[in-house]
Formats: structure tokens, sequence, C-alpha cells
């Protein structure tokens, strides 16, 4: 083998839920050749400008362009589920992408209604950045005798300013089965609204954005604290030991800290 860049190709034997954003991301080219990554990860270093790092919101909050995106998730149709005549379903809605982005929330369950659940409920998610984030839509069937199951999902790409692979308006979503193959008749219908937040919007909405934004970020710090101090409990009880007087006052305000910045960043 020579030096050099090569493409390789990956042999999927088994479609599931890992591989959902995948096949969503590349709706971006037509599911053919090759997606460029962002202008920020392929450009050269330059001094005084940090390299991009997905943990750390500084080293690209200031190059792209963020998007506030509210979904109105309207009804369904056509919704069923293998084994089982009627189904009682919910959505889920879901932000992938970097860290700070990654987001889920769902609705109501409508009982026993999969010809045509209306939901009518709307969802706000704020996007750092949007060209490496997609929307995921997933529907579950909820089973009062187990876990709720998956009956039909779409993930989209969303895309950066100017060409955005996500439009505004109503829209009619196709839904796929758990492995990838078209669900005859199955769709959400939904409302998209969109708007980037460029440099010469009203500081009003800017301020609003970064306050959401810095929220955000502090509960993402405080989150990996507390999960390494679990980390560190755990291990030490293998050992027969625990976690210093300190570090276990430290854990319950850790949890405190998280509940309350999830309260506000909700009231946002």
């Amino acid at each position: 083998m020579c030096n050099g860049w090569y493409i390789v190709s990956y042999i999927l034997s088994l479609y599931n839920a890992v591989l959902f954003p995948f096949a969503g991301k590349f709706r971006q080219n037509g599911r053919c050749g090759y997606i460029l990554k962002p202008l920020i990860m392929r450009e050269d270093p330059r001094p005084g400008v940090p390299a991009f790092n997905p943990h750390d919101p500084t080293t690209f909050e200031t190059r792209v362009d963020p998007l506030k995106i509210k979904i109105r998730i309207m009804s369904a149709r056509h919704l069923h589920r293998a084994g089982r005549g009627v189904v009682s379903p919910f959505v889920e809605l879901e932000i992938m992408g970097v860290p700070i982005d990654q987001n889920k929330i769902k609705t109501d369950t409508v009982q026993d209604n999969g010809l045509v659940p209306v939901w009518d409920q709307a969802f706000e998610f704020n996007v750092s950045f949007p060209e490496l984030a997609c929307l995921s839509i997933v529907v579950f069937d909820e089973d009062s005798f187990g876990e709720p199951v998956p009956i039909g999902q779409c993930v989209l790409p969303i895309g950066p300013n100017g060409a955005s692979s996500i439009r505004p308006g109503w829209r009619s979503v196709p839904l796929n089965n758990t492995y990838g193959a078209p669900l005859e008749l199955s769709s959400v219908l939904l409302h998209v609204d969109m708007k980037y937040l460029t440099p010469n919007e009203d500081a009003a909405t800017l301020r609003q954005y970064k306050e959401h934004q810095d929220l955000s970020t502090a509960v993402l710090r405080a989150e990996k604290e507390r999960e390494e101090l679990v980390e560190s409990q755990l291990l030490k009880t293998k050992h027969g030991e625990t976690l210093s007087e300190a570090q276990l006052e430290r854990l319950v305000v850790l949890n405190q800290t998280v509940s309350e910045l999830e309260s506000k960043l909700m009231k946002k």
C-alpha cells in the first residue's frame, strides 16, 4: 500500500438505530459520493484561531451561523405495528450533532389511534452548528406492558445558512421502518419554522440565544463532572471503598445544579 488518501468501502450487515443518522446525513448529497466536512474543519490552522473542538463551543460559535428551529408536530397517518392491531403512538424529536446541540423531547401519547393521531404540539431547539446537525423523528408505540417500541423513523440533515436541507413550512415526512425500508402510506405532518442568527440580528435575539447556550454549556460541564464522580464511586465500591465526604457533598451539589440548570433551560 502506498502513502496517500484512500476511500475505503464499509460493509454493513445489519441496519439498526445506530445507522439512522448516517442514512439521514447522506440525504444531503442524494446518497451518492461524499459530503465535505464543514469549512472550519478543513481550513489550515491560523494564528489566534483555535482548532475546531466539538466539545468546546468557543472554538466554533463565532464562525458559524446558529439556528433557532421550531417544529410543530400536527399529526400522522397509517401507523401500524406488526403483530398488533391498534397502536398508541407518540413522536420523539431529537437534534443530533455536537454535544451542546444534542437534545431530545417527545409529544404526548395518543391512545389507541394509529390511523390519524393528532398531537398539535410545538417544540423549539437552538442549534449552534447546523451543518453537523440532523433532526431525528421517531414514532413509538407505547405498550402498557413493556418498553415503547419504535414503529417508524426518519432522520433529516439540517445544513448551514444558505444551504439548508430542510425547507420551512408544512411538510409531510414519509417514515421508514427500523430496517430502513419505506413504510407504505405512513407519514408525519409537521410545520417547520427556522431562523439562522447572523451577526446582523437584533441584540435581544442574540442575547437570548447566548444565554441559552451558556446554560447548555454549564449543564454539559456539570453532567461531565457528575459522571466522573459516579464512575469513581462505582470503581471504589468494587474494592470495598467509598468516596470521601467532600466528594459525596460535591455529588449532591452537582445533582442539584444539573436539576436547576435544566429547569432554567426548559423555561428558556
